[in-house]
């Protein structure tokens, strides 16, 4: 995992993180708690076979 971090004026920062490609990015869930940040994604569900009637 890389990431990238930036400071800004007044303390402030940013930071970019690559998230792996199967991350669900619309289920992200975030919870700040004593200065520090959590971030939470689901994984994407992986793609289901279809059945085929073979006549």
């Amino acid at each position: 995992m890389k990431y990238r971090q930036q400071r800004l004026p007044r303390g402030k920062y940013h930071r970019v993180i690559d998230l792996p490609s199967d991350t669900d990015i619309e289920t992200a869930k975030s919870k700040y708690t004593n200065g520090i940040l959590e971030i939470t994604f689901n994984k994407k569900a992986k793609p289901k076979g279809r059945e085929i009637k073979i006549d």
